[in-house]
């Protein structure tokens, strides 16, 4: 069997003290020579594509790789089982089969991202923001300012409880903030945020509520969430969002990137 490193691999691989980096090309060769090696404990990456697996190095640190074929397994990452997993689902989130990321949605496993130090708005997201602002009839100078008002929340990463907008930063803001120490005046646009503290369901009722009760003149709702709980989405939330009369986007926050959920 051919194995392949994408550059992903490669940098978590430099990352690897010397005696791990050596145990994971043995743990390589063993792979590429019988890829169902039962000391390999190769299992499927729950939340990610059915040819997404992992593999054993030691007790705590796991390689992630995709299955390209019957004779090319291509290696995603190498590193803590815990950062593998979730690097593993993040990647099919992605790069899935070359398909829009918001397609991922309903087959993603329940499951939140880590900290990270800066947020990178790539051009699928001002491309959305541009679009629906147009599309609302919305101000340019306010979606030159969104983009910091989200980086803004996500600086210290997702660890915890999304912080609240203080009283004066919440009446002050040009949109409103969720979640907020106070009630502000209703807004054309709602920021939310759900971090990894928060309480997935809770944060969506209360957007949801928000949009359609309280200020139904919302005309766009932005969420950035770091976990994703698909049966809940589907059960709980999904009918909700689908009637509010809002443009939604939904962006799922990890590894220093924001990618469309829906």
């Amino acid at each position: 069997m051919t194995i392949e490193a994408s550059n992903a691999f490669g940098k978590a691989y430099k990352k690897l003290d010397g005696i791990t980096r050596r145990r994971v090309d043995d743990c390589l060769k063993k792979l590429s020579a019988a890829p169902n090696l039962p000391g390999l404990n190769v299992e499927k990456v729950r939340g990610a594509s059915d040819n997404v697996r992992s593999c054993r190095v030691t007790r705590g640190i796991r390689v992630i790789y995709q299955i390209i074929d019957s004779a090319v397994v291509r290696l995603l990452y190498v590193g803590d089982h815990d950062i593998a997993y979730r690097t593993a689902t993040f990647y099919w989130l992605i790069h899935r089969d070359g398909q829009e990321a918001e397609s991922a949605a309903e087959d993603l496993g329940k499951f939140s991202m880590l900290n990270f130090d800066s947020i990178e708005l790539d051009k699928s997201f001002f491309d959305d923001l541009n679009r629906a602002f147009y599309e609302m009839q919305l101000s340019d100078d306010l979606a030159r300012r969104i983009p910091q008002l989200i980086s803004d929340r996500l600086g210290d990463g997702t660890d915890g409880k999304a912080p609240s907008s203080s009283e004066g930063s919440q009446s002050e803001a040009p949109v409103n903030i969720i979640p907020s120490d106070a009630e502000g005046q209703c807004r054309s646009v709602l920021i939310a945020f759900c971090f990894d503290g928060d309480s997935f369901n809770d944060r969506f009722r209360e957007i949801a509520y928000h949009t359609g009760i309280h200020c139904p003149e919302t005309k766009l709702v932005i969420i950035v969430t770091s976990q994703w709980s698909a049966k809940d989405w589907k059960k709980n939330h999904e009918r909700a969002f689908a009637n509010l009369k809002s443009v939604k986007l939904i962006y799922f926050a990890g590894f220093g990137r924001l990618a469309r959920i829906c």
